[in-house]
């Protein structure tokens, strides 16, 4: 464990320019990786086009062996966009079925999709971990993920919470919590805070847990 136990952002689309933080650049399958740092590349259902979803797999294949490749993702199922749900969960099922042939944890994009990823879950019994990213809903749900064997990532949203979403955090286990910024222009600091007050543990105790999640799903790749 080092001195300085570094701040972990487990999903941003924005390099931070603090050395001190670990941050996985979510990157476009049409955008080049990033120069420095680490990264996840996939299919977001908004990239989703009738038709073309294999090229876009084949864009994440070039990433494959790259070294600082982590996770795939965004991935996942997402009701409010005008694209089927049945192409939707075919794409999601490829991405799935890589990030387990790679060994790489998979980050997931969900709006009104719990059902479908739990029972894809089911079906796939995958091995990897599956992290929510983003995670806002109620504590019902959260039992829901946590139970099938889900990690949850909480953003922004806990700046200015709601009730729901402070119980959501609070039954979120030690060992299956993550943080991130996300698409947000804010400090990750603000967000360890934040998620820190709620959970009422210092936020150094919060670094330490979040430090440790990220070692023990991504130390092969970090070592």
């Amino acid at each position: 464990m080092p001195v300085d136990i570094p701040y972990i952002n487990i999903h941003t689309h924005a390099r931070s320019t603090d050395s001190k933080h670990i941050e996985i650049v979510n990157v476009m399958v049409s955008h080049q990786p990033p120069q420095d740092g680490y990264f996840s590349v996939g299919l977001h259902p908004w990239q989703l086009a009738e038709g073309r979803w294999s090229e876009g797999l084949k864009g994440i294949g070039i990433c494959r062996n790259h070294p600082r490749l982590l996770a795939i993702g965004e991935a996942g199922i997402d009701k409010t966009i005008n694209v089927s749900l049945d192409f939707q969960n075919e794409v999601f099922r490829n991405q799935v079925l890589l990030a387990e042939s790679w060994r790489l944890p998979l980050i997931i994009h969900t709006v009104r999709g719990v059902n479908e990823l739990i029972e894809m879950h089911r079906k796939l019994k995958p091995t990897m971990p599956w992290i929510i990213h983003g995670y806002n809903g109620r504590a019902t749900i959260a039992e829901n993920y946590l139970r099938q064997g889900f990690y949850l990532s909480f953003g922004k949203s806990l700046v200015r919470p709601n009730e729901a979403l402070k119980s959501a955090l609070q039954i979120c286990p030690d060992d299956r919590l993550f943080l991130e910024t996300d698409d947000a222009q804010i400090d990750i600091i603000k967000v360890y805070e934040a998620a820190a007050a709620i959970r009422g543990i210092e936020p150094e105790a919060l670094k330490d847990l979040i430090y440790r999640n990220f070692v023990r799903l991504f130390g092969e790749r970090i070592a």
